[in-house]
């Protein structure tokens, strides 16, 4: 015991029992952090809900946007054979689609029924966002009833694409548009399905960790469209557009299977905890009207708040109408743009989709896992890491004159996905935890507005012009991304920063004091 208490005269038992004590507990830590890392992950898995289902849903979402513009390519080549041999007469009358000259009339005609389609498509939603996402709100569990009704709308859409393939003559294309876009029109499809998604995230995340989980639901959203893309084409030539479309119809039924199982579950394990705080709005949510509901998530961006979060949230919904637009606008005539160009077929643009929405992918968890969760980088330095990205990519696919400068454009564009996250989270960090659907359902008019404005005026652009410089559609996103890029820009480096710290600090503030 001498030599314990005097370190001067260790002797060498000593030093041998030190040093296995030393490595036993090196061996006993290493087992806990091994132990640590196994219970995180399987925490993760099991804490899974909406991803899989918004994978199912993206994939089915992929399949229809790719096999649908080559089903309405078929169709218009179809009417344009039936009119020029009508009147010619000649029994052997045949029209050759695949040459220039005819496939730039073909495009302008899919192009123009792909604008009154985009119309149709998201302008209902502009109503039943804001009135689902409230709804939604008034019972956390109501998040599970908007996603199976969004997934139902685009089960319709299929069943009755299927219904016309099988007929023994092809429909018009004003048919076809119709079917394709009234389904998805009446049920807000997947604008509500993102809508329900991203609340029941915010409703189960913790706020410091909440950025990370709406990057990795975005990811999974963005991996559904990496299979969607890489299966569109390898369908359509294995077993046409029938087995395409049936495919989609497969994977959208399991989506609701995954939703009911997953959410349902998870629902029942929060019921308890959520009971105390919806008991203290019963008598406001039994106040609101129908009308109400759908103006409600309006008055989330319009509400006063304290300090300069009203003008934040504002200048968050110009962010992502702009920088969301010109991706979205791009996006709707990316498939007709490399077939004219690069004469691709589905399958070459199957591959090219799926080789963007992985770089997509790759950047979203990139920016989730490294910029924000270990680096601690502000929202607002992501967002423009994601908007240079953005204008840089779009001068890349402007003067990408072969298939090589097509893949480049991906590559530079790897930071693209978070134009859509992080507004999302910094305006859930601006408002209160029962303000969370009516800002997804906020968001999801944004995405409903955009596709309604961009990709009717991308597809007129590229009518207009794919016969003399069809490239033009892509300045058109580099100017609209701009003023997003110059924005997160003055709310890192300009007094918007201040306005970031304070409404954050006291949205938080006013949290504690609700649950006290």
């Amino acid at each position: 015991m001498e030599s314990l208490d005097n370190p001067d005269e260790i002797t060498p038992k000593d030093e041998s029992s030190v040093a296995f004590i030393a490595v036993e507990s090196g061996a006993k830590d290493e087992q806990q952090k091994q132990h640590n890392f196994y219970e995180n992950s399987l925490r993760i898995v099991k804490s899974t809900s909406v991803e899989p289902v918004l994978v199912f849903s993206m994939m089915t979402v992929a399949i229809v946007q790719v096999i649908s513009q080559s089903w309405l390519l078929r169709l218009a080549c179809e009417e344009l054979t039936a009119s020029e041999c009508n009147a010619t007469h000649p029994e052997s009358c045949t029209v050759n689609c695949n040459l220039q000259e005819t496939q730039v009339e073909l495009q302008r005609k899919v192009a123009e029924v792909q604008a009154w389609r985009s119309a149709i498509e998201f302008s209902l939603p502009l109503v039943l966002v804001p009135f689902l996402g409230a709804w939604s709100d008034a019972e956390k569990n109501r998040r599970l009833p908007v996603i199976l009704y969004a997934l139902v709308g685009r089960i319709a859409q299929l069943l009755l694409v299927i219904l016309l393939l099988l007929l023994p003559s092809a429909p018009s294309l004003l048919v076809a548009g119709l079917c394709l876009a009234v389904p998805v029109a009446v049920t807000a499809s997947s604008m509500a399905v993102d809508m329900a998604a991203y609340s029941y995230i915010s409703d189960t995340t913790a706020k410091k960790i909440r950025t990370v989980r709406l990057g990795l639901a975005n990811a999974c959203w963005c991996l559904g469209s990496v299979l969607g893309l890489l299966m569109s084409g390898l369908l359509l030539r294995l077993g046409g557009e029938l087995l395409a479309f049936t495919t989609a119809l497969g994977l959208q039924i399991l989506a609701c299977l995954v939703s009911v199982w997953r959410m349902k579950k998870l629902s029942e394990e929060n019921e308890m905890s959520s009971e105390v705080e919806e008991e203290g709005d019963m008598q406001e949510k039994k106040q609101t009207t129908h009308c109400g509901l759908i103006l409600e998530p309006i008055s989330v961006a319009v509400a006063k708040r304290p300090g300069k979060g009203r003008i934040l949230i504002l200048l968050m919904l110009f962010n992502m109408f702009l920088a969301f637009g010109a991706s979205c606008g791009r996006q709707a005539i990316m498939f007709l743009y490399t077939r004219l160009r690069f004469q691709w077929d589905e399958v070459e643009y199957g591959f090219y989709g799926t080789f963007l929405m992985l770089m997509e992918v790759i950047g979203s968890v990139i920016a989730m896992a490294i910029f924000s969760h270990k680096l601690k980088l502000p929202d607002a330095v992501v967002g423009l890491m994601s908007c240079v990205s953005q204008v840089l990519s779009s001068t890349f696919y402007t003067f990408a004159k072969s298939t090589l400068g097509m893949y480049i454009a991906p590559l530079v564009e790897i930071a693209n996905g978070q134009v859509v996250v992080i507004p999302r989270a910094m305006v859930t960090k601006l408002t209160e935890s029962n303000e969370q659907g009516k800002v997804h359902a906020l968001f999801g008019c944004v995405e409903a507005v955009v596709p309604l404005v961009f990709e009717p005026l991308y597809n007129s652009v590229y009518a207009a012009t794919l016969g003399t410089v069809p490239q033009l559609v892509f300045w058109l996103s580099t100017i609209f991304t701009l003023p997003p890029t110059f924005l997160f820009i003055w709310l890192q480096w300009g007094s918007g920063k201040n306005w970031i710290a304070k409404g954050e600090q006291r949205s938080s503030s006013d949290k504690e004091e609700q649950k006290s």
